[in-house]
């Protein structure tokens, strides 16, 4: 693949960029659920996860409810949170 420079792109007419970006949003949304979809495949409620942010790096949750993006869990503690289901890592 030809690596483009800045000046590549800035010769581009605005209506080809705007396509280009749709073209690219488009791809990476459909990456983004079949990473959603390969992950739901995967998880029940009740099962053990970790959640793949900075704030919760060490925790260990359990799934409460699982909606259509996002999913429940619960701490050790009994805090509860609303996560995207792309950031849910099966524990085990």
């Amino acid at each position: 693949m030809k690596k483009m420079t800045y000046v590549d792109y800035d010769a581009m007419s605005t209506e080809d960029l705007r396509a280009m970006n749709e073209m690219i949003y488009g791809i990476i949304k459909r990456r983004s659920e079949i990473k959603v979809q390969g992950i739901k495949n995967q998880i029940h409620v009740g099962a053990k996860v970790k959640v793949n942010h900075h704030k919760t790096r060490h925790d260990t949750f359990t799934i409460t409810e699982i909606k259509r993006k996002k999913a429940v869990v619960r701490n050790q503690y009994g805090k509860s949170y609303n996560v995207p289901i792309d950031l849910i890592e099966i524990v085990g």
